[in-house]
C-alpha cells in the first residue's frame, strides 16, 4: 500500500488460487490443513528496513481439499486381440476440478489382478496436460505371441498434481476380464542330413533337423516317400529319427513339419537321397563285447578290399566313414542304428585312389580313428 498518515487506516484483500500457489504446493492425495498468515513491514522516513519493522500475525486455519481425480472411463478398458497382435484401448477422464500436468500409463499382462515383477510389462505412453472436465483416448498394440498362458490385461493410470511428485495415493490400476494367448506356432524345420541329393546312404539312416524356430513343437511328422511314392515314415519327438531298413539303390524324398497345441508348422524343404547297394556288413553271432571298440583293419596295407572289425557294448546309432588324411569324408560305410555286439565291415576301394587314409568309427557317446593304406 502507498504512504499511511498517523492515525489513518487502510484496508487490504488479496484472492489466491491455492492450486495455481507454487511457493506452497499443494500435497497429493485428500485434505490438507494450513494457516493463513500475514506479515506487516514499513519503512519510516529515511529509515531502512529491518528486522524490528516487520510485524507478524498468525491468522486462522483453513482447510481445503485437492480437485483433480483421473480415472479410466468404460472400465474394464477394451482391447481387441488378434493373434499375435493385442490392442488395449483407455480413456483417461480427469473428473476433478483441477488440472494435472502429465498422466502415465503402464501396461501390463498379470497372472490375476496384483502386479508383481513376475508380470509381463507390455510398454507405458504419456498424457501431457488434462484440464479438469476433459479427456484423453490412448492406444497401445503390442505382439504378444512371446507371452502364451491366461492372463489379465492390466494398466495403471499415475499422475502428477502440480509441482508435486507422483506418489502411491496418485496410482489408480485397473484390470479387464482374463484373456488367453495361444503358443505361437512352430516355424518350419530346417533339414540337416543326409544332405540334399546324398548318395550310399544306409539303408537304416537316421534323419536329422534343426528346429525352425516359433512357438515350441510338441511333435515332428517326417514324411519320407520311395520312388514310387509309398509313406515310409512317421513322428518324431526329437529333432531327428532312425527309419528303415529301406531298399538298396534306392531313391527317397523326405521332409518333416512341426506341431504343437496351436496347430502345425509348413512343410521344410524336400530333400532327395539314395541308399547304398548292398552293404557287406556282418555281426559275429554269440559275442557280446564290453567295450566300445575299433580294431585294425586287415590286411592293411590293401590292393581294393579289406576289413574292418569294431564293437558295440550297447544298441545304438552308428556311423563308419572313410576319410582322407587331412579329414574331408571321402564315403561313408554305416550310418544307421545297430544292436549291441561284434560287426565285421568289408569295405571294396575299387573306386578310390592309391593312398593314406583314416577311417572312424562315431556314435553318441564314442569316437575312434584309425589308419589305413591303399596300394594299387
Amino acid at each position: 500500500m502507498s504512504s499511511l498518515a498517523p492515525g489513518s487506516y487502510s484496508n487490504e484483500t488479496i484472492t489466491v488460487n491455492l492450486e495455481t500457489c507454487t511457493t506452497s504446493p499443494i500435497l497429493p492425495g485428500g485434505s490438507h490443513t494450513y494457516y493463513v498468515g500475514f506479515i506487516l513491514d514499513y519503512t519510516d522516513l529515511v529509515v531502512e528496513d529491518s528486522e524490528a519493522n516487520a510485524f507478524y500475525w498468525p491468522g486462522q486455519q483453513v482447510t481445503f481439499t485437492r480437485l483433480v481425480n483421473l480415472t479410466a472411463t468404460g472400465q474394464p478398458a477394451s482391447y481387441t486381440y488378434s493373434y499375435p497382435d493385442l490392442t488395449i484401448n483407455v480413456r483417461v477422464l480427469n473428473d476433478g476440478g483441477a488440472q494435472a500436468n502429465w498422466s502415465y500409463l503402464g501396461y501390463y499382462l498379470s497372472s490375476d489382478t496384483d502386479i508383481t515383477t513376475s508380470d509381463v510389462y507390455l510398454g507405458n505412453d504419456y498424457v501431457s496436460a488434462l484440464a479438469a472436465g476433459s479427456y484423453s483416448d490412448e492406444t497401445i498394440s503390442v505382439n504378444v505371441a512371446a507371452h502364451p498362458g491366461t492372463w489379465y490385461v492390466g494398466f495403471i493410470i499415475d499422475f502428477s498434481f502440480r509441482v508435486t511428485e507422483d506418489n502411491e495415493n496418485d496410482n489408480r490400476w485397473y484390470f479387464t476380464p482374463s484373456i488367453t494367448i495361444p503358443l505361437a506356432l512352430p516355424n518350419a524345420p530346417i533339414l540337416d542330413s543326409p544332405a540334399d541329393g546324398a548318395t550310399n546312404v544306409s539303408i537304416n539312416p537316421r534323419l536329422t533337423w534343426i528346429n525352425g524356430g516359433g512357438g515350441a513343437a510338441d511333435y515332428y511328422t517326417v514324411e519320407v516317400r520311395d520312388e514310387s511314392y509309398d509313406l515310409v515314415s512317421g513322428n518324431a519327438s526329437n529333432e531327428w529319427k532312425d527309419i528303415g531298413p529301406l531298399t538298396p539303390n534306392m531313391s527317397y524324398t523326405w521332409r518333416v513339419n512341426a506341431t504343437n497345441s496351436s496347430g502345425s508348422s509348413p512343410w521344410s524343404d524336400m530333400w532327395t537321397f539314395t541308399t547304398a547297394p548292398d552293404a557287406d556288413v556282418d555281426k559275429i553271432e554269440d559275442v557280446l563285447p564290453q567295450v566300445f571298440a575299433l580294431h585294425p583293419n586287415y590286411p592293411n596295407p590293401f590292393n581294393s578290399e579289406t576289413t574292418i572289425p569294431f564293437d558295440l557294448e550297447k544298441s545304438e546309432f552308428v556311423e563308419l566313414k572313410i576319410l582322407d588324411i587331412q579329414g574331408k569324408e571321402i564315403t561313408s560305410l554305416i550310418s544307421e542304428f545297430k544292436e549291441s555286439g561284434s560287426y565285421q565291415y568289408i569295405w571294396n576301394a575299387k573306386d578310390i585312389p592309391s593312398g593314406i587314409y583314416l577311417y572312424r568309427l562315431q556314435t553318441d557317446n564314442h569316437v575312434e580313428t584309425r589308419k589305413l593304406i591303399l596300394q594299387k
